[in-house]
């Protein structure tokens, strides 16, 4: 967002003791930084805990709405594996702006149609 303007940050990205990065804890060269590693394709992926996400946006002056750390395991079937998954989800705020967090929008997006939601002027990205 631009300084000044007023909107709201919704993100969803790796969490901290994700199965991907404990793969990638096993081969030290891939380590850049403190969760920050570099994939074979030089790609770059980091892990959030949730109060570097808070720290992130807080220096910025947005304000938090909502912040959750989800877990969930996932089994692979046909090769007898369960994978331990961990993501962040958070909202935040320009000052300026209030009221409706992550899961007002979920709530609306699951209520409403797409061509609905875009006639209201609500703009949505599913990451």
């Amino acid at each position: 967002m631009r300084s000044g303007t007023v909107g709201r940050v919704l993100v969803r990205d790796y969490a901290s003791g994700d199965l991907a990065q404990e793969r990638f804890a096993a081969k030290d060269r891939q380590r850049l930084a403190e969760n920050f590693y570099v994939r074979g394709d030089g790609t770059r992926a980091y892990y959030f805990t949730a109060s570097s996400i808070r720290t992130l946006f807080s220096d910025q002056e947005m304000l938090l709405e909502e912040l959750a750390v989800h877990e969930r395991a996932i089994t692979n079937r046909g090769k007898g594996v369960t994978m331990d998954r961990r993501w962040v989800q958070a909202s935040f705020a320009s000052a300026q702006v209030t009221g409706w967090g992550v899961a007002d929008v979920t709530r609306h997006v699951d209520q409403m149609g797409l061509a609905d939601i875009a006639r209201h002027g609500v703009r949505c990205y599913l990451v």
